[in-house]
């Protein structure tokens, strides 16, 4: 599980963090540091013009592990501006 909070000028926020979870179940903290995620596509919302990140490159060097992520759906965005006020 990766947790990377964008700041509003795009970087990584330094709270983000993950944790690999080996074949046996052993669980693997890791801090920013230990790991880049970079964006490998993006997608422009028409009903706001937001742009949200959409595939992801995640290196983890310590694990030797490269991933690659891409969502099942593009257009995921969610306009709650008539009940929470949050587009996200």
């Amino acid at each position: 599980m990766f947790y990377c909070w964008r700041r509003e000028d795009g970087s990584s926020d330094p709270h983000s963090s993950a944790t690999f979870i080996d074949e046996r179940g052993r669980a693997t903290p890791l801090r920013l540091q230990d790991f880049s995620l970079s964006e490998t596509d993006a997608w422009k919302s028409p009903a706001t013009g937001a742009v949200y990140p959409l595939g992801w490159r995640i290196e983890v060097p310590q694990l030797q592990t490269v991933l690659e992520v891409a969502p099942a759906l593009n257009a995921q965005e969610m306009i709650t501006t008539s009940s929470t006020g949050i587009i996200y």
